[in-house]
């Protein structure tokens, strides 16, 4: 199975009225493609499954951040999508 990676940067709106909340909203951007079986020895079984039942998965987790994409600067989060 191939899996997509995805580096988001969560960004801030700018409210013009500073009473109204904005939500942030992120850019994405594709890494790399790689299969499953690299990215599991990389990354506990439990987000495995978790990819494999939801077909896309978000990593939080630093540390696993730059061991999946590398070193990215800035990155918020990965986005894993089973393709």
């Amino acid at each position: 199975m191939k899996i997509k990676v995805y580096i988001c940067v969560e960004r801030e709106a700018r409210s013009p009225i500073s009473r109204h909340h904005v939500a942030p909203y992120s850019i994405c951007e594709e890494k790399k493609e790689t299969t499953i079986e690299e990215i599991s020895q990389v990354i506990n079984h439990s987000i495995i499954e978790k990819l494999k039942e939801k077909g896309e998965v978000i990593v939080l987790d630093k540390d696993l951040i730059s061991l999946i994409a590398g070193d990215v600067p800035e990155v918020s989060y990965i986005k894993l999508i089973l393709v």
